[in-house]
């Protein structure tokens, strides 16, 4: 289910930074590796590929170029593309171009389409950053 990516969409070279099931970790995350996260984080996760996996929650912002959520989110979620599952829990916003809902999940906020070069033109890791910048 949870399958490395490169911002791309592409199976990624290195291995995942994984947040275990036993692990809570407080402050913020920026990678450059896909992110899974089993355990809980307190802060803005910004990563190219964020995977919320079941039981797994963040409780702040996940800014990426695809973002998979099976857990749950509080806060913003922002991204290219969105697949939300059965069974997870989003409560904030989720910005994105590409989205996919499954019956059974639970939003609580709202769902701001934006068009491709929204995402095109922002810094990665949610877009090239060529183009001219997203406004704040």
């Amino acid at each position: 289910m949870f399958r490395q990516r490169d911002d791309a969409g592409n199976a990624a070279r290195g291995g995942p930074t994984v947040i275990g099931r036993r692990l809570a970790v407080t402050g913020d995350l920026f990678t450059d590796d896909s992110v899974e996260i089993h355990g809980r984080v307190e802060g803005t996760v910004i990563a190219p590929h964020v995977a919320v996996a079941a039981g797994g929650r963040v409780d702040g912002a996940v800014v990426a170029r695809t973002v998979e959520i099976a857990g749950t989110v509080a806060g913003k979620a922002e991204a290219f593309s969105v697949t939300i599952r059965a069974g997870a829990e989003v409560l904030g916003s989720v910005v994105h171009h590409e989205i996919e809902v499954e019956r059974g999940a639970k939003i609580d906020g709202p769902m701001p389409w934006r068009p491709k070069g929204y995402f095109d033109d922002a810094p990665p890791p949610l877009g090239t950053g060529k183009g001219s910048q997203r406004p704040g």
